[in-house]
């Protein structure tokens, strides 16, 4: 019974993934690199289809720069986003299953997340605290972590494809938070939080972490689907695969919830 229901949580995310990989492809044009004869010496160009935008009519026009060019620069970005994303659909598992079942996943795309707060347009408004000299610090991925034990949430993170947001400033109610974590999952088409509660061991900072978990909760926000809290007693207990296991709960919960609706 569990593995069964795994089993179909594993191919409702996949099939989110695929819709998500295929309108991203859409949105970018097909681009080769070929050669032309200038003055008989043979120059290598890129080329492309792009919109008409300035005729409005939606149709496409041909545009071929030297590689060598400014102009070109985009259009090999173009050309190694798409490469990147034909492999990741080529390697996504399940895919036979996935092609076949596309018509009905695809109108899964049309369901607005259960909590518009929870929204992709929500999470790219979010801002980051950007502390200029925080006391620890451990680089990664284009932040510093106050601890070892956020870094190794955002290596997970990353690993999963998964974007986020650190020191993410969020008004709670009345109360603004510099929330660890805010992550995105595009499968779900909505992030969540992750609150790091590091040093539990220590009375005041238990006091002041429970009165935030009950912010969190007298506002609406549910623990294992809105936010999750990790927590740390300073004493070595940290487990890398427990914190890894719970994020993807959170992810199977949304999932969960999202397939649920759709049947709705």
């Amino acid at each position: 019974m569990i593995a069964a229901e795994l089993y179909k949580m594993s191919l409702f995310l996949r099939g989110r993934r695929l819709v998500f990989l295929k309108d991203r492809l859409k949105s970018i044009p097909y681009v080769s690199i070929g050669k032309r004869r200038k003055n008989g010496i043979p120059v290598s160009v890129i080329r492309a289809y792009l919109p008409d935008d300035a005729s409005g009519s939606g149709e496409m026009h041909r545009v071929q720069y030297d590689l060598t060019s400014r102009r070109a620069h985009p259009l090999l970005v173009a050309k190694e986003e798409r490469e990147e994303l034909e492999r990741k659909l080529n390697s996504l598992r399940f895919r036979s299953i996935l092609d076949g079942e596309y018509p009905r996943i695809t109108t899964l795309r049309n369901i607005n997340p259960i909590n518009k707060r929870f929204s992709k347009e929500v999470f790219d408004q979010l801002e980051e605290l950007k502390e200029d000299n925080p006391v620890k610090k451990h680089y990664f991925d284009g932040h510093i972590f106050r601890s070892k034990s956020e870094l190794i949430v955002a290596q997970f993170l990353k690993s999963l494809g998964l974007e986020y947001k650190y020191e993410a400033i969020v008004k709670v109610g009345e109360q603004v938070y510099y929330v660890d974590f805010a992550v995105y999952c595009p499968e779900t088409g909505r992030f969540f939080f992750i609150e790091h509660l590091g040093m539990m061991s220590k009375d005041s900072y238990r006091m002041k972490n429970f009165a935030k978990i009950t912010n969190y909760i007298l506002n609406g926000y549910i623990e294992g689907l809105d936010v999750l809290f990790i927590f740390e007693h300073g004493d070595d207990r940290f487990s890398a695969d427990a914190i890894c296991g719970k994020i993807l709960g959170v992810i199977a919960a949304q999932a969960r919830q999202l397939s649920e609706a759709s049947v709705l």
